[in-house]
């Protein structure tokens, strides 16, 4: 639905001055990372699905780091630091992230703005709460200073009791500082996305009320039943030109109505595998028929 424009975040520190070959290197395959993850965000589709997709592919994009690292090496210390200062921990900070906003959208409260305003609220103080503790990775990160490079982002300096929680252990792999830095990169965010809903969410409660939202239609039939409704108004293509995606016709459709479809999309599969799965639609068409022929409307 929403998200961050990767473009401008987490780029490389702007007073990063080394930019040797293998620096360059390590830029471009960052910046390659960050074209493709926006893609798969501009995708249509299940949102879940696509956020576990750049999940992975921010862990497959470490691993392949990895790889290469421990069979190549680095070529002087300045790019050692360079690594584990801007790429890495920018990296898995985005993994953790996309785990971050997939358990997110797992809790949300569909069909009731106010529940879910403050679950949303909620979370956003917790998180606001951790990152204005006194963080000294983040606050060296953050002032642009070199002073203690060295001792965060070198592996000869590893301090496994600085090791995030979170970070995988590789010891040819690990810093000081990444692990630690990556986790409050993730944070920050999941807290610019949450920012993000609560905005959207606050525009739509905002519209005005007319008699119509006044009283709410509720959808009562079965969840087969609304499957069978939003399936056959997605193949009439009648909403944004045909240019609405199953999911946001979906959405639409449980919030005008009230209704939550929680087994949407395995409902779903099973409805199309019916003896007749055509046998709800007949029974509107016959009732339409019905309808028109006594004018009982």
């Amino acid at each position: 639905m929403l998200f961050i424009s990767l473009s401008v975040l987490m780029q490389p520190h702007p007073n990063t001055y080394l930019m040797g070959t293998e620096i360059t290197i390590l830029s471009r395959h960052y910046n390659a990372l960050l074209e493709r993850l926006e893609e798969i965000e501009k995708e249509e589709g299940e949102l879940n699905t696509r956020l576990a997709q750049c999940s992975q592919l921010c862990l497959d994009s470490l691993r392949q780091l990895r790889k290469l690292i421990t069979t190549e090496g680095f070529p002087d210390r300045d790019t050692e630091i360079y690594f584990f200062k801007h790429i890495k921990p920018a990296i898995a900070g985005r993994h953790h992230y996309y785990k971050r906003v997939l358990l997110l959208h797992l809790g949300e409260l569909k069909g009731c703005w106010s529940k879910e305003k403050e679950r949303l609220s909620q979370e956003l103080e917790l998180l606001v709460k951790v990152l204005n503790q006194p963080q000294p990775i983040w606050q060296y990160y953050r002032s642009g200073t070199t002073a203690l490079d060295a001792v965060y982002f070198l592996r000869e300096y590893y301090d496994w009791l600085r090791m995030s929680s979170s970070a995988d252990y590789y010891e040819d792999f690990c810093t000081s500082g990444d692990g630690p830095l990556a986790d409050l990169i993730s944070m920050e965010l999941q807290m610019k996305y949450i920012v993000q809903l609560l905005e959207a969410g606050e525009r739509v409660s905002d519209l005005p009320v007319t008699k119509a939202t006044q009283q709410r239609v509720v959808f009562t039939g079965t969840q087969s039943q609304f499957n069978d409704v939003v399936y056959l108004l997605k193949a009439g293509g009648i909403f944004n030109h045909g240019n609405v995606t199953l999911k946001e016709l979906k959405e639409a459709c449980e919030l005008a109505w009230n209704f939550d479809a929680k087994d949407f999309y395995h409902l779903g599969r099973q409805n199309s595998e019916r003896k007749d799965p055509m046998r709800f639609v007949k029974q509107l068409v016959e009732l339409f028929r019905q309808l028109m022929d006594n004018r009982n409307y």
